[in-house]
């Protein structure tokens, strides 16, 4: 192939793994509201997996110039037993949404284990960015479903708004709670 046929061949190629994406989360979704959804837990190396997410992203972030930091607690057990499938599922969200509305800056995965109790640990995930924030009048509705606070049809980022509605279910169903803070910088 040529120059032209190969360019043609990647933008079909990032289309094609778009509609993917999309497809993967309005099913996600669908399961999700059918409470069809099962919790498989099992034995894991939680440290592997977010390394394993930061290494997924960490080419994205450098194209589009923007630091990508991972700061894992060293006293992180690195043994869990959860369902590791929805965790990294959650992880990849987050840090998807954080570096598709970072232009400038840096995006930040910080991992806390802040306490066992029987055999229970409690961990704290935190994904920070640079990006635009979000207006005061938006933050009721960030994790509703189908939800795109930019709605022109001009909008730069693109998606199907269930990244974070998805997150924050998931998250719920594991037993845990998710929050945001933010300041609008547009």
């Amino acid at each position: 192939l040529n120059e032209k046929q190969n360019n043609y061949i990647d933008i079909m190629k990032i289309s094609a793994d778009n509609l993917k994406n999309i497809i993967d989360d309005v099913l996600d979704f669908a399961k999700i509201e059918a409470n069809k959804i099962d919790i498989t837990n099992s034995n894991f190396n939680l440290y592997q997996l977010i390394n394993q997410s930061y290494l997924q992203f960490k080419t994205i972030a450098e194209n589009k110039q923007i630091k990508f930091d991972a700061d894992i607690d060293n006293n992180l057990n690195k043994s869990f037993y959860c369902d590791n499938v929805k965790i990294k599922q959650i992880l990849n969200n987050l840090i998807s949404n954080a570096i598709k509305f970072t232009q400038k800056g840096k995006v930040n995965i910080i991992v806390k284990q802040l306490n066992i109790e029987n055999n229970f640990a409690i961990v704290k995930f935190i994904i920070s960015d640079t990006g635009i924030g979000i207006k005061n009048e938006d933050k009721e509705k960030i994790f509703d479903s189908f939800q795109q606070l930019n709605s022109s049809p001009n909008k730069e980022h693109q998606g199907t708004g269930l990244g974070l509605a998805i997150a924050k279910k998931l998250i719920e169903l594991l037993g845990s709670k998710i929050y945001f803070e933010s300041e609008y910088l547009k």
